[in-house]
């Protein structure tokens, strides 16, 4: 199954033109799709220090549709909401008075078809790109258990000139220790004998990709990240036309491509395309990061610091995942914001 958002769409079609209250629509979800609320459970007791688990599952999921109904609403035109507490959603028919006329008619998941009316009324429901930033993070860390870090191009020297870093450094860059779940003993013959005990991913971030911006975006998330082990293109809408471009461009050079989901990153997003894994780092392209960005040269030396001690400092990153030694602590840290993004000071699917 999809996201959160197309089984309450499909569920509401279905009975249409019935009406629900959230928590009977969330209730139902349970219900009809066991297998998955058990994995989505399963995800939450693992999680330490998390609010929800001490929720029903059901309440939890009918946070997550109310928090989602407004974009929901803007997908989707036949949605009505009526009511207050509590609030009823149903499918209208598409000759009632009721459903609007503007944007698609067609129920439509997380990637879309384009077209100005559609493409106005999502943008506006698409948070700032950064916004979007501590979400990626939480995806990164609690989905992927990588250690994470915002790269900001405000901290770059910029000795090249005007236009000389364009497209130089992606938007994060995250670390992923190899050894994270392995015996004291093989960690120490594994540094030992010198083999690899962690990857680094590399990830441009977009609010949108459509037919007209695509490329663009794409050749941008190649010249910043295909110096990484991984590099992928994030966004929280993608166009179907914009998708079917992907799948080329993306066996073609290897870049992956995330969808982000925004009212539920943890569980909602998902890894559309999954990245070619590059077998070494290009370190002179990453040498070409660091000797301009202060950021990048401060997760160089936090990889450093790791390959020498064989362990990682939580604090010292923007996100990460909870070490296997610390059942109690917190997932992850709060995420400062005091510039154009987290502070400074992260398994999985692959790409070359």
């Amino acid at each position: 199954m999809s996201r959160l958002e197309d089984r309450v769409i499909a569920f509401l079609t279905q009975y249409a033109p019935k009406r629900f209250t959230v928590a009977q629509i969330a209730q139902a979800l349970v219900q009809l799709y066991p297998e998955q609320a058990r994995e989505k459970q399963a995800r939450r007791e693992q999680r330490p220090g998390s609010s929800d688990k001490s929720k029903p599952l059901a309440q939890q999921i009918g946070a997550e549709i109310s928090r989602g109904l407004p974009i929901y609403r803007s997908r989707y035109p036949l949605l009505q909401v009526i009511g207050e507490r509590p609030r009823q959603l149903y499918i209208a028919s598409i000759d009632s008075d009721e459903a609007e006329t503007d944007g698609p008619k067609k129920v439509q998941p997380c990637v879309n078809e384009e077209g100005p009316a559609y493409t106005a009324a999502v943008s506006a429901k698409i948070p700032a790109e950064r916004e979007l930033y501590p979400l990626v993070h939480q995806f990164l860390a609690d989905r992927l258990e990588l250690y994470t870090k915002y790269v900001d191009e405000k901290r770059s020297k910029n000795t090249y000139g005007k236009n000389g870093n364009k497209w130089l450094h992606p938007d994060i860059i995250s670390v992923e220790d190899l050894t994270a779940h392995w015996h004291t003993l093989v960690k120490g013959c594994v540094k030992e004998e010198g083999g690899r005990r962690a990857r680094v991913w590399a990830f441009e971030v977009k609010r949108e990709l459509d037919i007209k911006n695509v490329r663009e975006h794409f050749y941008q998330a190649v010249s910043n990240s295909s110096w990484a082990n991984f590099g992928y293109l994030i966004a929280v809408e993608i166009e179907e036309r914009a998708m079917a471009e992907l799948r080329i461009l993306s066996a073609t050079h290897g870049i992956g491509v995330i969808v982000l989901d925004v009212n539920d990153p943890v569980e909602g997003s998902e890894i559309r395309l999954p990245a070619r894994e590059r077998q070494t780092i290009d370190w002179g392209a990453w040498n070409r990061i660091a000797t301009e960005n202060e950021d990048a040269q401060y997760i160089v030396h936090r990889l450093q610091r790791f390959l020498q001690s064989g362990e990682f400092n939580l604090a010292q990153w923007d996100s990460g995942p909870v070490a296997p030694s610390e059942p109690g602590a917190p997932k992850r840290r709060p995420m400062k914001r005091n510039r154009s993004g987290p502070s400074p000071e992260p398994a999985n699917a692959g790409r070359r």
